[in-house]
This record gives C-alpha cells, sequence and structure tokens, in this order.
C-alpha cells in the first residue's frame, strides 16, 4: 500500500483578492491539494472538523478575521480531536 503523502489544505481569509493569491501559489507546489476555502472562522471550523475525519489538513489562515478570528480558531482546534498545524498569516 502506497502512503499518502498530499498535503491537504484549507484556505482561510475573508478577502477574496488573498485567497486567489493563495490558492495560485500553492497550486505550483503538485503535493498541495487545496480541499476547502473559507472566508469567515465559523465556516472554516466546520471545514476542518468534516474534512479532518478522513485525513488531517492544515489550515494558511488570516489571523485577524472579523469572524471568529485565528486565535479563537486556535483556542478550539488546541483541544478538539481536530487539532492541526496552523500556518498563521495576518
Amino acid at each position: 500500500m502506497k502512503l499518502d503523502r498530499t498535503i491537504r489544505t484549507i484556505i482561510v481569509d475573508d478577502e477574496d483578492l488573498a485567497r486567489q493569491v493563495i490558492r495560485e501559489m500553492l497550486k505550483t507546489h503538485p503535493e498541495i491539494e487545496i480541499v476547502g476555502e473559507c472566508a469567515n472562522g465559523f465556516d472554516a471550523v466546520k471545514a476542518v472538523t468534516e474534512l479532518s475525519r478522513k485525513r488531517r489538513c492544515i489550515t494558511v489562515q488570516n489571523l485577524a478575521l472579523l469572524i471568529l478570528g485565528g486565535i479563537g480558531r486556535q483556542r478550539f482546534w488546541s483541544v478538539s480531536q481536530f487539532s492541526n498545524t496552523l500556518l498563521n498569516g495576518g
């Protein structure tokens, strides 16, 4: 059985342009699979909870979101079964 080394990634930012730029940068790396995009923290928590049931994901996220910003999500994930590696951008 071959081990899947794809890095499953969710992009979280409230700015469409920022998500687009991050998406285009990540697309240049074949080992990264973008499995979701969210515009606010609540949607990010739902996406990570759902998508991490199969296999863990990482998030590339804006810490300064207006709705459930990065720090709030980090607190949620640090006590949940879906703790993920977080790559935080401001």
